[in-house]
């Protein structure tokens, strides 16, 4: 009821006060409903795993399993062929210092007799200047000879000493 000035009476205005108290209620009340839901739908799949389990336990005593071939491990690996890959390695070395020597020898070119000079010059050849080799030379061409002969046998003698490993291997297994 309202009053002839225009002004609510004190019945209104505690209605209008008590709305937001309770619309607080009633989200409060949705709030622990939801809380109380999920916690009810956890226990109910708590349930159904704990009676799924224990029906497996009971049809486990039911079934055996065995083993009938247990898993073996090869006794050469599938890939790569070792002895092929180890094989190539040593000749793609060897080509490649046959090869550099060979593209250094092109780029620096030397003559070693007159003939030749006179072949591929075309021109006539007055005199040749013959290299006269010193004692501390022939002794510097010599350490590397045999430093090339020792690298070289230290190649061939890895190879082979990988290949009788990678055999001796292959022979355990």
């Amino acid at each position: 009821a309202t009053i002839p000035g225009g002004s609510a009476g004190p019945g209104v205005k505690a209605g209008a006060n008590a709305v937001p108290q309770v619309e607080a209620e009633f989200v409060q009340l949705n709030r622990d409903y939801d809380v109380t839901r999920r916690n009810y739908e956890q226990l109910l799949s708590r349930r159904e795993s704990a009676n799924m389990s224990g029906e497996m336990d009971t049809n486990a005593s039911v079934i055996d399993f065995r083993v009938i071939d247990p898993p073996q491990v090869p006794s050469a690996p599938a890939s790569p062929n070792r002895p092929l890959l180890m094989s190539m390695v040593l000749i793609a070395a060897l080509g490649g210092g046959i090869a550099f020597s060979f593209l250094v020898s092109q780029l620096r070119p030397t003559f070693h007799d007159q003939r030749r000079l006179r072949k591929v010059s075309g021109l006539p050849v007055f005199g040749t200047v013959v290299m006269v080799w010193t004692a501390a030379q022939r002794a510097k061409w010599k350490r590397g000879l045999v430093a090339f002969v020792l690298a070289l046998v230290s190649l061939v003698s890895a190879y082979a000493a990988i290949m009788g490993a990678l055999f001796l291997i292959a022979s355990k297994a």
